[in-house]
This record gives C-alpha cells, structure tokens and sequence, in this order.
C-alpha cells in the first residue's frame, strides 16, 4: 500500500515541478524531492525483490527437509528389512558340510 501512495505523491510533484519556475526555493525543493523519492522507490523495490527472494528460499528449505526426513524413513525402513532378513551363515555351513561329505566319499572309494 505504502508504494502506490509514494509513487501518486511522486507523481504529483513532479507536476508541480513543471508548474514552478527555475529559481525558487520551492523549485529546488521539488527537484530534491523527486530524487529522495526515486532512491526511496528503488529502496523499496530491492526490498521487496529480497523478500521474494527470502520467500522462494524459506520454500525450498522446506522442500529439501521434507526430501531428508523421506530418505531418512526409507533408511530406516531399508535397515529393519535388511536386520529382519535370515543370516545366509547357516547356507554356507550347511554346503560347506555337504561338500566336506562329499570329499569324504570320493577318498573312500
């Protein structure tokens, strides 16, 4: 809201401006006075762009925690799967067995 009430007020005194002479105190007031107002409107023009800014990163930082806490899940889902899966050890020893029965039986041959 303050924008448009500055840029109406901007507005009008250049208006002014126009309808003073060179001379005056009032004329070297108004050509000032545009400027403060320009540098002011260009200020709040920066302002404005860096919120926006600061918006967009406020809703990529969301964003990116909600990615961390889904791969965190899956992490956590992934290792209780991996934990819950039989150890493959008792395999091993049951073909190490086998084998070992198997070496046996050619030597008594």
């Amino acid at each position: 809201m303050a924008v448009p009430i500055s840029k109406k007020l901007h507005d009008w005194m250049l208006a002014q401006r126009d309808l003073a002479s060179n001379g005056p105190a009032t004329a070297k007031a108004l050509d000032y006075s545009p400027k403060c107002s320009a540098w002011e409107l260009a200020r709040q023009r920066r302002l404005e762009a860096l919120a926006t800014l600061l918006a967009e990163l406020d809703i990529a930082q969301a964003k990116l925690e909600r990615q961390c806490e889904t791969l965190a899940a899956e992490r956590s889902l992934a290792e209780r799967e991996r934990k819950s899966v039989p150890s493959e050890r008792p395999l091993h020893d049951a073909i190490a067995a086998a084998l070992q029965v198997a070496r046996d039986v050619d030597r008594t041959r």
